[in-house]
């Protein structure tokens, strides 16, 4: 608990650009957003902008469920810090979510004279240099990328804000990279999670990071109905699957594994094909001899992802297989099915993530958990459908981990709290207990938010 109060009590005398927004930028942010903030968006946004008024480097937690408008935020977010001169960057942890969020932006933002650019991989050099240079140059910009931003060339001139969504799918290390001063100025950070880390919500707890949560979507969404099945169920998912696709539908199938040709957690217990393979080229290979299925996974090559990713949101084929690379990066609303296998494997948060792919059309939505029925993982998941429940069962199940430090999860050492019953007064103590002393962390361990 000292520790994150000291930490939280540095970043106080730090200095970050100050960027007021009054009652005209107001007005031009909301007429630039592309629809009415709901009651909690707007909450948000006027406490990001309370931050940003501060003069000290915001450290805000957004956390909000699948379709509750986390982007519409943080682009109201980007546009006060723009319109004062600086520089926004947003850090997505995949190409397809990048690009997705790139050409929202860019729609959005038509005919504005601010730059929105893209940098990726996939990015043409040429582009990606031309990038880089207005990075390093003055002026304002919104560029949204993925690691590419985190080359150790790179240099960002007037970063006002740093954006990182689904920030638990960068390292502390990769955080810290953009996360850093320049002439004595830091800036300010705002991540955002559809259901946080155990890690992440321990943090906001503890209040080392300010909070700000979105419980209500803009507009009403249908539950996703969930169901648990056992692995001798599949033969006869996999009927239903075809039938699902062969109606219109579109079916997401994920496998914690790659497979047959690799083992992507690299935990070396992969089997053959021949083994009754549950990984996700084995399970492509079954499906597509049925019915036209793609696949994605980390070892293909951005290309292929890319094809595959297209390909089923644009309808061009029904079933889209791969690992859990899925959870985040791909907004379909005709999908309407979510399986995934073996997920007594995955984490209560990876799950709800992949669980949230679906349902966002008109149709009913399903996700299936073939698994071992017994697993109380999975029976809590079927019961909850609110991210902020689940995430604190998670948080239950694996632990908070340092949150001074690397380590993502494990227990917590407390003799008489409890920290969700309790977390009023672990409120009120961190308003009381004074900072804690000590040396300068370095930036790696200062920006693990």
């Amino acid at each position: 608990m000292g520790e994150v109060r000291a930490r939280r009590a540095r970043r106080a005398t730090r200095a970050a650009p100050r960027v007021v927004v009054d009652e005209a930028l107001a007005l031009r942010i909301a007429a630039r957003l592309p629809f009415t903030p709901s009651p909690d968006q707007a909450r948000a946004i006027a406490e990001i902008h309370a931050d940003l008024a501060s003069g000290r480097p915001m450290a805000r937690l957004l956390q909000g469920d699948v379709g509750t408008g986390k982007t519409l935020v943080a682009l109201a977010a980007a546009l006060a810090v723009t319109a004062r001169g600086h520089k926004a960057v947003l850090l997505a942890p995949t190409e397809i979510l990048a690009e997705q969020h790139a050409a929202r932006f860019a729609r959005d933002l038509a005919g504005s004279r601010l730059p929105v650019r893209l940098h990726s991989a996939s990015v043409p050099a040429r582009v990606r240099r031309e990038t880089e240079a207005l990075l390093a140059s003055p002026g304002p910009a919104l560029v949204v990328g993925t690691h590419a931003l985190l080359g150790a060339d790179l240099r960002v001139r007037d970063l006002g804000l740093l954006v990182i969504d689904e920030q638990q799918r960068f390292g502390v290390a990769q955080r810290a990279r953009l996360w850093r001063p320049e002439d004595g100025r830091w800036p300010h950070a705002l991540v955002m999670s559809a259901t946080p880390i155990p890690r992440t919500l321990a943090t906001a707890l503890f209040g080392d990071l300010d909070c700000s949560e979105l419980r209500l979507p803009p507009t009403t969404r249908r539950p996703v109905t969930t169901e648990v099945l056992a692995p001798t169920a599949w033969p006869a998912l996999v009927g239903r699957i075809a039938e699902e696709c062969a109606g219109g539908g579109r079916v997401f199938v994920v496998c914690p594994r790659i497979g047959a040709e690799d083992d992507e957690d690299g935990d070396g217990d992969d089997t053959g094909p021949e083994d009754g393979d549950e990984g996700a080229v084995g399970t492509w290979r079954e499906l597509s001899a049925l019915f036209p299925a793609a696949l994605v996974h980390g070892r293909q090559k951005p290309a292929e992802r890319r094809e595959a990713q297209h390909a089923f949101r644009d309808g061009a084929l029904g079933c889209l297989v791969g690992t859990t690379l899925l959870e985040v990066g791909i907004d379909v609303p005709e999908a309407t099915w979510m399986v995934v296998r073996d997920a007594d494997r995955l984490g209560l948060a990876t799950l709800h993530q992949l669980r949230g792919r679906v349902g966002r059309g008109d149709r009913p939505a399903r996700c299936f958990l073939v698994g071992d029925p017994a697993n109380e993982r999975l029976q809590r998941l079927a019961e909850h459908h609110d991210g902020f429940a689940i995430a604190e069962l998670d948080l239950a199940y694996r632990g908070a981990g340092e949150l001074g430090g690397a380590r993502q999860h494990g227990r917590w050492r407390f003799r008489c709290l409890d920290p969700f019953r309790d977390h009023d007064l672990l409120g009120l103590a961190g308003g009381e207990v004074p900072a804690a002393g000590g040396s300068e962390p370095s930036p790696a361990r200062e920006a693990a938010l």
